[in-house]
Formats: C-alpha cells, sequence, structure tokens
C-alpha cells in the first residue's frame, strides 16, 4: 500500500478514537464497536502512561481479538526523539499533543515514516486559524480545548470549548474534534460540524472513564455507536 493510501485509510470519516488505553478489553470494546483508532500515551505525568512494551502487548491482545483490527496511534507531548522510537514499533500514526511546531511536527514525519496528527488548544478564533500553519506537515489535526488553570497534562481533561469555533476552519488538512466529549453530546458536536468536509471524527479520552485512567467498557461502545450513529 502506498504511502498516500495508508494515510487515507488511517484518517477516513467516519473516524472514531478512543484515547488513553491501558487494558485489552477497553480496545476490543471500541473496536468491535466500531472505532478505528486507538490511542497510547507515552506521556510520564498522564495517568494514561504506558511503557512501549505495554503497548506491544495491548496492540498485539487487539489485533488477536477482533476481525477487523483499528489503527493505533501514539501519543507524545514535546517528546525527544529516543522516546518516540522506542515506541513506534508498535504504533500506525504519531500525535503530537504539546508544543511542536510546524518545522518539529514534519522532522517528526519524515524521521519516523509515519502519519502524524497535530493537536492544536482552542480557546478562541485565533487559535482556529493557527492551524493552517500546520497544512503542509500534518497529516490530520486534532482540535482540543485548552487544559485548565493547573493541568499537569495538555490533553484528556475533560474541558470543553465552543465547537462552533471551527466552522470558521479553512483548511484542507482533515481533522478529529477532541474535548469534553462524552456518550451524551458527541451527537450534538458531529450535527454542529457533520457539513465541514474536513471534520472526520471524534476523540474521547476521559469522557468514556470509570475512573481517571481507566476505561468504562458499556460507555466506550456506548460512544462509539453514538458517534457513528450521528454520522450516518
Amino acid at each position: 500500500m502506498s504511502k498516500t493510501n495508508e494515510i487515507a485509510t488511517i484518517f477516513k470519516r467516519p473516524t472514531v478514537k478512543i484515547c488513553g488505553l491501558s487494558t485489552p478489553a477497553a480496545g476490543i470494546a471500541g473496536a468491535e464497536a466500531g472505532a478505528s483508532l486507538i490511542g497510547f500515551t507515552f506521556v510520564e505525568q498522564s495517568p494514561r502512561c504506558v511503557r512501549a512494551s505495554a503497548a506491544a502487548a495491548l496492540a498485539g491482545a487487539i489485533r488477536k481479538s477482533t476481525p477487523v483490527a483499528p489503527h493505533f496511534v501514539g501519543l507524545f507531548v514535546d517528546a525527544d526523539d529516543e522516546t518516540m522510537r522506542q515506541a513506534v514499533p508498535h504504533i500506525d500514526a504519531i500525535q503530537c499533543h504539546g508544543s511542536e511546531t510546524p518545522e518539529r511536527v514534519l522532522e517528526i514525519k519524515k524521521q519516523f515514516a509515519l502519519p502524524v496528527i497535530k493537536a492544536l488548544p482552542i480557546g478562541e478564533e485565533k487559535d482556529v486559524q493557527s492551524a493552517i500553519a500546520f497544512e503542509e506537515c500534518a497529516d490530520a489535526l486534532l482540535f482540543d480545548a485548552q487544559p485548565p488553570e493547573g493541568a499537569t497534562t495538555s490533553g484528556g481533561n475533560g474541558e470543553v470549548f465552543d465547537w462552533s469555533l471551527l466552522t470558521g476552519y479553512s483548511g484542507k488538512t482533515p481533522y478529529l474534534l477532541a474535548g469534553g466529549l462524552t456518550p451524551s453530546n458527541v451527537a450534538e458536536a458531529i450535527s454542529m460540524l457533520v457539513q465541514q468536509s474536513a471534520f472526520i471524527g471524534v476523540d474521547v479520552s476521559s469522557g468514556v472513564e470509570a475512573r481517571k485512567g481507566i476505561k468504562d467498557l458499556g460507555k466506550v461502545r456506548t460512544f462509539t455507536h453514538a458517534a457513528l450513529d450521528a454520522f450516518a
């Protein structure tokens, strides 16, 4: 499969991404419900952090237990090359969720030869417009809420931002919506953005947890079904 076709396969509409996985059961529940992306967090300060060896075991267990295996995404925050290098053999795409510049995103993409998602925090209209700077380097964008004051992580904080800000997005790079999504509000979010051709899906972490860092299997299934139904 060519690199272009591979990217198109990973970032297609509709996409549901379940992020911050720490157990095979959660990944299997998501994949069986129709989630096409499963995220592993490689960030030390996150309660969802996994080691590269654990991610390898999780991915293997999920692949063996699902008829249609999802793609696996590794989430990093301003990571050095060595940290990423350890995880790359076990993932299909890289998510940059820190303050990475367009130049750094392009460097990562070239060095590891994997598709790259760039996460951007959104608080006002100018934050949406800043995404244009990543048009030539990121394969997909992820619009997330600004972390609250005092937060120790840049994502997974359960914060919601004004989704209507994204109706002003004029770029062509496909994007995912994140930030405070839950089984009860994901359909509303999708209905607001579904007319945009660049909008391909949603990303959830804290919104499907039983407690911080541990996914609720029922919520994972309900969220995925609600999102796919909203796209349909």
